[in-house]
């Protein structure tokens, strides 16, 4: 089977930041040139490991708090806007009856996460949408790093992800004691 890296960082002609980036993908997609995605937008603005938090889990915080820097509001927008590319993309997936599987940090209780934005609470809601939270050492990483991954038309279950596991804190990114 292939795979298909899309990502800025392989080329500038897959930022889908770009509409018409965002537009080819999206027609490759519906022309069936893709048989399921692993779907990872940043998370940098979602992530509870920063030193601040730029959202909140309400309804309107998460799209940002109030009395953010401007540099703070740009990020959140960007995000955002990956955010929401990223659920175009699984829905039009779901539409077509593909698997696909989206990757964040851990989502936690009180916590802000890209699975409370309100359009990814909807397609989460799917029957055939399941939930799996695991620790990325267990398949080989440096950090412990605990994932929630949510996907569409696959079995998580194999992953295991729910056994016991040691538990890591974060701050500026790096884990402390």
């Amino acid at each position: 089977a292939d795979c298909r890296s899309v990502d800025i960082v392989r080329t500038p002609l897959d930022d889908i930041r770009d509409p018409i980036a965002f537009g080819r993908l999206m027609d490759e997609i519906n022309k069936g040139e893709f048989d399921a995605a692993l779907i990872s937008p940043p998370c940098g603005t979602f992530s509870i490991a920063l030193s601040h938090s730029l959202r909140g889990t309400t309804a309107s915080e998460i799209y940002g708090l109030k009395g953010l820097s401007p540099e703070d509001t740009a990020k959140v927008k960007v995000g955002t806007l990956l955010a929401m590319r990223a659920h175009a993309i699984a829905s039009l997936f779901t539409d077509l009856q593909l698997p696909w599987i989206v990757e964040q940090p851990e989502q936690v209780e009180g916590q802000p996460s890209l699975f409370l934005l309100p359009p990814w609470k909807v397609l989460l809601s799917h029957r055939d949408v399941t939930t799996c939270t695991l620790a990325q050492r267990q398949y080989g990483a440096e950090w412990q790093k605990r994932t929630t991954l949510k996907a569409y038309l696959v079995d998580l279950d194999a992953l295991g992800g729910n056994a016991p596991h040691q538990v890591f804190k974060f701050r500026n990114g790096h884990p402390h004691d």
